[in-house]
C-alpha cells in the first residue's frame, strides 16, 4: 500500500453512496469520451451505425474507426434512446447534434456502414439521404455481416453447412482472449 497500512483501515470505513459511486463512473466515463473527441479531432473516420428497437424504445448505436499512430482503432462513440420509434431524421439530427456538440464536422466521417433497413438507406428521405445533404463525398456502405447473412441465405445446403461450421469456429476464437492468442500461436507455427 502505497500510504501504509493504517491509512488504508482508515479510507476502507469511510462509506461510498450510491450517488458517490455513480458520480465517479459519470467523471470517468467524461473523461474517456473527453480523450476520444481529442483524439479524433481533425482525422478522417469512418463510421458504423445501428439502429435496434427493443419494444418501445430504439437504440442508435455510433462505432468509429481511425488510424491512430499507424494502427486502426476501432471505438464506441455514442450509445442514445429514443424514448419511441423514430425516424431517419431523427437519426440523422441526432448524430448530427452529437458531432456538434463536440465540435467534430461532419466532413471528417469519410464512409458509413450500416445496415440494409430503408430507414437507413434511403437515398432521398433515408439517413444516406440526409447525410449526403451534408457531407456529400462520403461514401456509404453495407455492412459486411448482413451481407454474409445475406448471401448465406441463398446457399446450397452443403455450403450452409460449411459456413455454419465456419462461423461456430470464428465465434469460438473470439469468444475469449486466451483462444486468440491459442490459435495465432498455432498459425505462427
Amino acid at each position: 500500500m502505497l500510504l501504509g497500512s493504517a491509512v488504508a483501515q482508515k479510507l476502507d470505513k469511510i462509506p461510498f453512496s450510491n450517488d458517490t459511486v455513480k458520480r465517479k463512473i459519470s467523471e470517468i466515463s467524461q473523461n474517456l469520451e473527453d480523450k476520444l473527441i481529442r483524439l479524433i479531432n481533425d482525422i478522417p473516420i469512418s463510421s458504423q451505425l445501428d439502429e435496434s428497437t427493443f419494444g418501445a424504445d430504439t437504440t442508435l448505436i455510433v462505432c468509429i474507426r481511425f488510424i491512430n499512430n499507424d494502427c486502426i482503432k476501432e471505438e464506441l462513440l455514442l450509445v442514445d434512446y429514443f424514448e419511441c420509434r423514430c425516424t431517419e431524421q431523427d437519426i440523422f439530427k441526432m448524430v448530427r447534434s452529437y458531432f456538434g456538440s463536440h465540435q467534430i464536422s461532419l466532413c471528417q466521417v469519410v464512409c458509413v456502414s450500416t445496415d440494409g433497413a430503408r430507414n437507413m438507406t434511403g437515398r432521398g428521405t433515408g439517413f444516406r439521404g440526409y447525410f449526403k445533404m451534408e457531407v456529400p463525398q462520403c461514401s456509404f456502405i453495407h455492412c459486411m455481416l448482413h451481407k454474409q447473412a445475406l448471401a448465406a441465405k441463398n446457399l446450397k445446403p452443403e455450403l450452409h453447412v460449411t459456413l455454419n461450421l465456419v462461423n461456430k469456429v470464428v465465434n469460438f476464437v473470439k469468444s475469449s482472449p486466451l483462444n486468440e492468442r491459442v490459435l495465432r500461436k498455432l498459425c505462427e507455427n
